[in-house]
C-alpha cells in the first residue's frame, strides 16, 4: 500500500482510492502503530488535534480505515489438514 497525505490518496495494487483527510490521518497513526493497538484517543488526537469530536464521528473515520485495510489485506491461508 502506498498513501499520497498531500492528494488524499491510498494506492493498493492497481487500486486507488481518494480518502478523507481524517481517514488518511487514521491510517498512517495505525500503520506506525506497527501491529499495536491504537487507542481511540491516541486517533482521536492524531485526526482533530484535540479538538471536541462526536463518538459517532471518530466510529466512522475507524471504520472507514478497517475497510481500507480488509480491501488490502489477503485472505487468511486455509490450514493443512
Amino acid at each position: 500500500m502506498r498513501v499520497s497525505p498531500s492528494a488524499c490518496r491510498v494506492f493498493a495494487g492497481a487500486e486507488e482510492s481518494r480518502v478523507e483527510a481524517q481517514t488518511l490521518t487514521a491510517l498512517i497513526a495505525s500503520a506506525r502503530a506497527n501491529g499495536a493497538t491504537v487507542s481511540r484517543d491516541d486517533l482521536i488526537n492524531a485526526c482533530w488535534d484535540d479538538r471536541v469530536v462526536s463518538d459517532d464521528a471518530a466510529t466512522r473515520t475507524i471504520a472507514k480505515v478497517r475497510a481500507l485495510a480488509k480491501g488490502i489485506t489477503p485472505p487468511p491461508r486455509p490450514k493443512p489438514d
